[in-house]
């Protein structure tokens, strides 16, 4: 089983900060107003904090949710968008390398499918709305009246 310190510190720093990376680049690609954009950090920061998965890379996935997700975000805060996707783009395919090299197969396989599922939760929940926003829709929705039949069969 791999662990954090089967890498250099260089390359540990970079494994766990990826997946703040990833969803704050994901975040950042499109503009989504203040309720979308604090919904897609909060989910940011659950994401990283809940439970590993249950997969291969569990270990590598906990040692690398002790990150403090706030001050990672605090660091890329001014970078504009397009140097966000940039930099995101290149150290995925840079820890992806050191993953495949220096950790086993299923190891490295759980950790970027674990920041892949981050980026697309960040990226889903600009399109959901909130829960009490969806309770709202559903009781304007159920709250139209029903179009009555003028088709009278006797």
């Amino acid at each position: 089983m791999t662990s954090q310190f089967d890498f250099t510190n260089n390359e540990w720093n970079d494994i766990a900060v990826l997946p703040v990376l990833v969803g704050f680049a994901t975040a950042k690609a499109e503009d989504s107003g203040r309720v979308g954009s604090f919904r897609e950090i909060r989910t940011l920061i659950h994401s990283i904090a809940e439970q590993a998965p249950d997969n291969a890379a569990r270990s590598l996935i906990e040692a690398a949710s002790t990150i403090d997700v706030r001050d990672k975000i605090a660091e890329f805060e001014g970078h504009s968008p397009e140097l966000l996707a940039d930099v995101a783009v290149k150290a995925c395919a840079t820890i992806a390398a050191v993953l495949d090299q220096r950790s086993e197969s299923d190891e490295a396989q759980g950790y970027k499918a674990w920041v892949f599922d981050i980026a697309d939760q960040v990226a889903s929940s600009r399109r959901t709305p909130s829960p009490p926003m969806a309770r709202s829709m559903r009781q304007r929705t159920y709250a139209r009246p029903r179009p009555t039949s003028t088709n009278h069969e006797d």
